[in-house]
């Protein structure tokens, strides 16, 4: 655990508000824009992850709640 994970709070309920309004705006059945979105996609991460110097900087796990359709933590 970092000392950020120590900073971490729960959403407000305006922020939840919010981000469920948001997402009902969201249309997943429409597979246009995931096609668009690979256009021009040169690789991805072997591993999943970026590191400098030993030290994990990107983390590609720690968004696998969007891949698997699970909802979104209520902070995003």
């Amino acid at each position: 655990m970092s000392d950020l994970d120590n900073l971490a709070k729960d959403a407000t309920t305006p922020t939840v508000r919010k981000n469920a309004a948001a997402t009902a705006l969201m249309s997943f059945d429409d597979e246009a824009d995931f096609e668009r979105a690979e256009q021009g996609l040169i690789a991805t991460l072997p591993e999943g992850t970026v590191k400098i110097d030993d030290h994990v900087v990107w983390d590609c796990a720690r968004y696998d709640f969007l891949r698997n359709n699970d909802e979104a933590p209520e902070t995003v």
